[in-house]
This record gives C-alpha cells, structure tokens and sequence, in this order.
C-alpha cells in the first residue's frame, strides 16, 4: 500500500483529542454512547470495547444475510456461530485508534476506523490465521482472502475516516438508529476536518447514505465469484464543534 500523503494540517487528529463533548449522543428517543478504542494485549481484555461487545448480537442480526458477509461467512449448519466469529474480528480489527458508536439499548453499532491507521503487524495477521478458516471455510480460503486484502486496500488517498460497519437490528431498523449513529459518525469526521468512507454491497443502502450527502466513487468492485462492492465517499462538512 502507498504511504498516505502527507498532511496539510500539522494539528490533523482524528479522532478528536477529547471525546468529552461526545461521550453521551442523543436523538429524538435515542441515546447514543461513545466507546474509544485502544489498543489491548490480551484479546480478552476487552475494556474499551464492552459497550460495542454487548451490541455484538445486534450486528450478528444486522449482517445475517448482507451480501459480502454471505460471501465472505460460509451457510452451513454452524453459520450463527461463524457468523458471530466474523462480527468479533470486525470489532478487534477496528482496533487500535478508532471509535464505536452504539445505542444505549445495544440495538445498533457503529465501527470507524481513522484513515491513516497502520496495517496491522505480521504477529497480528498471524493470530488471526487460525480464526480465518472458521469463518469462510476452508475450500473458500484462497479466494475471500484476496477479496478481503483487495478492500483493505482500497481506499481514497484524501484523508477520511472509514465506516468499517454499521449494523441495526432487524425488528428495530427503519426506527432512526441508523441514522443517529452515522449523523454521530460524521460529527466526529466533520469535526476533524476529514472525509468519510464506505464500502457497502447493499444497492438499497445506497440512497440511504445518499441522504447524508454520500456519492458513489469511481466503477463498483466485483469480488470473485462474489458481490459488487460500492465505493461512497462523503467530502468533510464544515464544523464548528471543537476538537
């Protein structure tokens, strides 16, 4: 992957240095909690992640039946357990440096990922391996392997933060969760100055980001034998909530 460019603000942070002013969220019956994510030795340690632990079931629902997450999780008869599998990494890969975002009834979750992040080490890459087949199978390996480094690697050069997942359960989507939790999401962008960044290969998602002022970047991906994947970029907004 190329170096990121270099930064035109010697200030840039993202997330913003205090989460003070963004430790409690709230929306018309909503309210929205803030969990910054650190990096952990043990990957049992789960401190700063609790809250987005306790939402762990509620993206398993959100995500049964997605189309990337059909091709990337095998169906079979133990699919809820490889499918949870599959939701956890996405929560430790999320790790170090970013945030998440959840509901205070853990309906909903939120990961973002700052987009200068480093990639992960090789010892990291290496614990994974063993939790990787469990996920996809191993007949299935090679290929969602290079479908899934094709996404980590597929990224704008601006600077922006990156929504890894956003997840409503099922009986409490269409409620305004959704939209709660991007609107927090893209606060904490705005506030830093930097863009946001999806992938999604849900066509009917598309206008639903369309709506918080998201455009589709360049031709759609096509994973192999897999799903088309859209890329939706957001130019940051102006913001006056201090960093």
């Amino acid at each position: 992957m190329e170096a990121p460019p270099e930064r035109g603000n010697s200030d840039f942070t993202y997330p913003p240095r205090s989460y003070a002013a963004y430790s409690s969220l709230r929306a018309p019956g909503i309210t929205l909690q803030c969990t910054p994510m650190a990096s952990r030795p043990d990957p049992q340690a789960l401190a700063s992640v609790a809250d987005l632990r306790r939402a762990t079931r509620a993206l398993v629902d959100a995500f049964d039946g997605y189309p990337l997450t059909e091709w990337v999780v095998l169906r079979d008869e133990r699919h809820s357990t490889r499918l949870e599998t599959y939701v956890r990494e996405m929560v430790d890969i999320a790790t170090p440096g970013g945030h998440g975002l959840i509901d205070a009834q853990g309906r909903a979750a939120a990961l973002w990922m700052p987009w200068d992040r480093p990639e992960p080490g090789v010892s990291a890459v290496l614990r994974r391996l063993p939790l990787i087949p469990k996920i996809t199978g191993w007949r299935r390996l090679p290929s969602r392997l290079r479908g899934l480094a094709t996404l980590s690697t597929d990224h704008p050069p601006e600077p922006h933060a990156y929504l890894s997942m956003l997840g409503v359960r099922k009986e409490d989507q269409r409620s305004g969760i959704g939209t709660a939790l991007l609107r927090a999401g893209l606060a904490r962008s705005d506030a830093a100055g930097v863009g946001a960044f999806l992938h999604t290969s849900n066509p009917d998602a598309i206008p639903f980001y369309a709506r918080h002022g998201f455009e589709i970047r360049g031709e759609a991906l096509r994973l192999p034998d897999g799903p088309e994947i859209w890329r939706l970029w957001r130019a940051p907004a102006a913001s006056s909530t201090p960093l």
